[in-house]
């Protein structure tokens, strides 16, 4: 059946729950998606094996194993591992995500950086690593990758227990010939396939710091083979080398870290993490030099041997006694060779799989046949004096266990000589000489191993625990326990107010008697009252809100009878309301008066027209005026009559009054056909009556109304007639 491919992920839902969206990252043995956990609405990152190692039941069930080991490292600079499944053949966890950048981020920004700045981002991850290995759990894969920065500046280590799990299942015996790691950070014990153990974090931490101090790789190469080369057989070079001006105990900080040897390093992230605190502090006393921690970080080579080499019994006429270590590691096809040089062992147990040359990227996953090999370990010894040696060529050594096979090399006429020929060649006085040196060096050797016990455990003490109580209370127990208690503040969303949060050091930690303990004090939840913002513009809003660390919000804008244009009529939230920080403030913004069309009322119902333009928020005077054509009550004319205005704008109405009230002329006496005509002639309607039917002249005798009465024209007007 053909594997899954995982491009096919993206929009698919796995185990049910966990939707997959675009893939942010990819590594030699996984992808990262950006994923949603749909049943409790959060987003997640979800890793997801590719498919050829998810195909291996064997792999399978040790990564399920991991997935649940690293699930415990519960810890606040660990990417949290939320859980483990397969779902159609993908092998998946589901993890904390972490937006931000790596570390890797930023040393191609501001690396080489300074020592007190490196050993800051240094110190989170030891913390990190030193949970991991008091939890039994070996990274494994520590580089700058795995190291991630939120943008609140928390900086979390990510891939616990899969490089782990992938590697106890391809590089954990010798039959399956490959090597997995990242080349730049590989312990020399990976190389040369001999376990990893805490020491290996260690040295991927301490290669790491040179990167960061120096802006360069440990051991750069064209290939994986050369570099995996140089961390067998060369050491670290002191990163002020490089970059003059950094202190010696920084130099021996990494070496220490970086000791081929991994009995030379220290032994743990956490034994590392208070030698960093103790350069840091030196660093923050502004000391160019502390020789008594520069030699108590110095790793003190002697004690044991070089990694892969065998110690050969070889007398030195020049000498007193047996070499103490024989020098590092060589390669007898390479490295110049001189007469001191006699003896060279091949282990097959120490023969390493290492990357074939030609590998493009081996600074990440390097997956080799184990058909090639490192080669065997050249171990440098003082050459026996040739006076002693017979003519012929021979090699020196002393037999080495069936599993070795020693293989001479030239070395100018030596001969190999027991102790006895050598202590007979010697003479009485010379072995005095020798015993009074060896018993020197082993009381040097006394009395450096009490120097660095006292130096590096005895004068410490342990720090009290102080996380949980009340601030006032933790300063009484620190300065009864001898030491001085620093607060330092922030907020917390549920510890209380005035509660220990956290200490530096942690409780247990190693401290120096009357030194000072830093404790992180809840501050309770942080709140900001909201500002009063109404009569401001967005700008002046924006800086208040910024001011008290909340943000502006959406804006509504309206208009306002009151507010001038680009002012805030007022915010969504009332002012001195307590809210979270960030929290978006929306606002009402004016848009100043509210422009109303004026409506011509002309030749309306004077009282209709002036509800009408009141009811559109115009303020309405109106005047009566005669006019002839416009009956009575109707409007004549308006003020303005037409185009826009504003709320309370003033509207001047024109009222007719109707036609001007004229004199009723007097046509009493006159002829009724003559007054009928006066009457008409003035406007009036005439009305013609006949007041005694007994008398027929045609005189108007009378008129109704009676002159000089003024009337509208138009008006009847009787007249009576005998």
């Amino acid at each position: 059946m053909l594997a899954p491919r995982n491009e096919s992920l993206t929009g698919r839902l796995l185990d049910g729950r966990y939707r997959v969206g675009e893939r942010i990252a990819r590594g030699g043995m996984a992808s990262v998606y950006l994923g949603t956990d749909e049943r409790l609405d959060r987003v997640v990152a979800v890793k997801v094996m590719h498919p050829g190692l998810a195909d291996d039941g064997d792999f399978t069930s040790r990564f399920e194993r991991e997935a649940r080991s690293a699930a415990k490292l519960n810890h606040p600079n660990v990417v949290a591992v939320f859980d483990q499944g397969e779902d159609q053949g993908f092998v998946f966890l589901v993890m904390e995500y972490v937006p931000g950048r790596t570390l890797r981020d930023v040393m191609r920004a501001e690396a080489p950086m300074p020592a007190d700045h490196a050993l800051a981002f240094l110190e989170p991850l030891l913390v990190a690593l030193s949970a991991a290995h008091d939890a039994g759990i070996v990274h494994r894969d520590v580089k700058p990758e795995n190291v991630l920065i939120a943008p609140d500046g928390r900086i979390k280590v990510a891939d616990f227990g899969l490089a782990r799990a992938v590697s106890s299942s391809t590089t954990a015996t010798a039959t399956t010939g490959v090597l997995i790691g990242t080349i730049s950070y590989l312990a020399p014990e990976l190389v040369v396939n001999e376990g990893a153990d805490a020491r290996s974090d260690v040295y991927a931490c301490g290669a790491m710091l040179y990167e960061m101090l120096t802006g360069d790789k440990p051991h750069p190469g064209e290939s994986p083979i050369q570099v995996a080369y140089k961390h067998v057989h060369e050491d670290i070079a002191a990163p002020s080398k490089a970059v003059p001006g950094i202190p010696p105990y920084i130099d021996a900080l990494v070496a220490r870290a970086t000791a081929r040897d991994r009995d030379l390093r220290s032994a743990d992230a956490r034994v590392l993490l208070t030698q960093v605190r103790q350069a840091r502090s030196a660093l923050a006393d502004g000391l160019a030099d502390d020789v008594e921690l520069t030699q108590d970080l110095r790793p003190r080579r002697g004690d044991t041997l070089p990694l892969g080499a065998e110690a050969v019994d070889v007398y030195d006429d020049t000498a007193d006694a047996f070499p103490d270590a024989v020098a590092p590691l060589l390669d007898p096809r390479e490295a110049p060779y001189d007469e001191s040089t006699v003896v060279v062992t091949h282990s097959s147990a120490g023969r390493a799989e290492i990357p074939p040359p030609g590998l493009d990227d081996y600074d990440d996953y390097a997956h080799v046949p184990s058909t090639q090999r490192l080669p065997a370990a050249a171990a440098r010894v003082p050459p026996v004096p040739r006076a002693a040696a017979p003519t012929s060529r021979a090699a020196v050594s002393r037999p080495t266990p069936s599993s070795t096979a020693a293989t001479a090399y030239p070395t100018g006429g030596l001969a190999p000589m027991s102790r006895e020929q050598y202590a007979s060649a010697r003479g009485p006085r010379r072995n005095r000489r020798g015993s009074m040196l060896l018993i020197l060096v082993i009381i040097l050797a006394v009395l450096i191993a009490v120097g660095s016990w006292y130096y590096g455990v005895a004068r410490y003490d342990s720090t009290p625990s102080l996380v949980g109580m009340n601030a006032a209370a933790a300063a009484t127990k620190a300065t009864e326990a001898g030491f001085t208690l620093e607060p330092t503040y922030d907020f917390n969303e549920d510890i209380p107010k005035g509660e220990v949060m956290a200490t530096d050091p942690s409780a247990g930690e190693r401290i120096l008697p009357d030194d000072t303990i830093t404790a992180l004090v809840s501050k309770g939840k942080e709140r900001y009252e909201v500002p009063p913002l109404a009569g401001l513009t967005l700008d002046e809003a924006q800086r208040k809100l910024t001011a008290v660390n909340l943000v502006l919000g959406d804006v509504e804008r309206r208009f306002s009878e009151k507010i001038p244009s680009d002012e805030i009529i007022k915010g969504a939230v009332s002012p001195k309301t307590s809210v979270k920080r960030d929290t978006a403030v929306d606002v009402i913004l004016s848009k100043g008066r509210q422009p109303l069309d004026i409506v011509d009322t002309t030749g309306e119902d004077a009282a209709a027209a002036v509800t009408a333009l009141e009811d559109a928020g115009f303020d309405v005077t109106s005047s009566q005026a005669y006019a002839s054509d416009v009956a009575e009550g109707v409007v004549i004319s308006q003020s303005p009559s037409s185009g826009t205005g504003y709320k309370g704008d003033e509207i001047a109405l024109s009222v007719s009054k109707g036609a001007k009230p004229v004199g009723i002329p007097n046509v009493v006496g006159r002829q009724a056909d003559d007054a009928k005509a006066v009457l008409e002639d003035a406007g009036f309607e005439v009305k013609v009556e006949d007041e005694s039917p007994y008398i027929d002249v045609g005189l108007v005798v009378r008129q109704d109304p009676p002159r000089g009465t003024k009337v509208q024209p138009g008006e009847t007007i009787t007249i009576f007639v005998v």
